[in-house]
């Protein structure tokens, strides 16, 4: 691995929807990131992330603890 990527690997970024520190490649999972590695990795948001606070749901899918066969 370069360094370039390396430092991108070990850059934590506050997550707004989750409220947390974030890897940029956990950052690229969330629907709402619309960057590539190295935007997350600036840690400008208006570069990657779409995320409303109090306008965009922050879960999707069924609540936690619950599952889809209701068993």
């Amino acid at each position: 691995m370069d360094p370039t990527q390396r430092a991108a690997n070990d850059t934590r970024v506050q997550c707004l929807r989750l409220q947390t520190q974030r890897s940029p490649e956990e950052h690229l999972e969330c629907p709402y990131c619309s960057g590539k590695l190295a935007d997350v990795a600036t840690g400008d948001r208006a570069r990657f992330c779409d995320f409303q606070p109090g306008q965009d749901p922050v879960a999707f899918g069924f609540p936690e603890g619950t599952t889809r066969s209701g068993a």
